[in-house]
């Protein structure tokens, strides 16, 4: 009896941990997000679980945030790790993704667990523009390094020197200030 009731304790603490730490849209690994421009294949796919920024990748001196434009599996593996629980495997950025496709991340820490929402993504003046509204609330107890995982077609990038990530207020009980990051090619 003690060993049911010890199971089912397990369970329970298993089951919240996932429930509060996976959306249900991001955690069935297919719930990516992918926007199509009109007549053409997906401008964008959205990656998140089962992936998270490693220990040893921190923002440049001074800074809070890391924007990469990744263009092998060999960088992208420096930046993120892999941490899957059991079930259905979800969809990975495999080897051969990087031949047709970069990849642009973002990350940052703090004391907020960010929740990003894509608002948009387009060129302008030679730069790609990823506008991001982000909204969380602040923790006393706890660091977080939310991220922003986007793949790209490398025809995305043709005549793009830089990838800006324009955040944009939204309105939640507690959002980010207006901030642009950027990388070059």
């Amino acid at each position: 009896m003690r060993c049911l009731v010890f199971s089912v304790a397990i369970f329970a603490l298993v089951f919240g941990f996932l429930s509060a730490r996976c959306p249900a849209q991001s955690c069935s690994g297919g719930g990516n997000d992918q926007v199509q421009q009109e007549g053409s294949a997906a401008l964008y796919e959205r990656y998140d679980y089962p992936y998270s920024v490693k220990n040893t990748v921190t923002p440049p001196k001074g800074e809070t945030a890391l924007v990469r434009l990744i263009e092998s599996k060999e960088a992208f593996d420096e930046m993120f790790g892999v941490g899957m629980l059991m079930g259905t495997r979800p969809r990975l950025i495999e080897d051969d993704h990087f031949k047709e496709h970069v990849v642009v991340a973002f990350a940052e820490w703090g004391e907020t667990p960010w929740e990003y929402t894509v608002r948009g993504v387009g060129k302008a003046d030679r730069q790609l523009v990823v506008k991001v509204s982000k909204k969380g609330v602040p923790s006393t107890t706890a660091a977080f390094s939310p991220f922003l995982i986007l793949v790209l077609g490398r025809e995305t990038l043709d005549g793009v020197d830089k990838v800006l990530f324009d955040f944009i207020p939204e309105e939640s009980p507690v959002t980010a200030t207006g901030e642009v990051f950027s990388v070059s090619r």
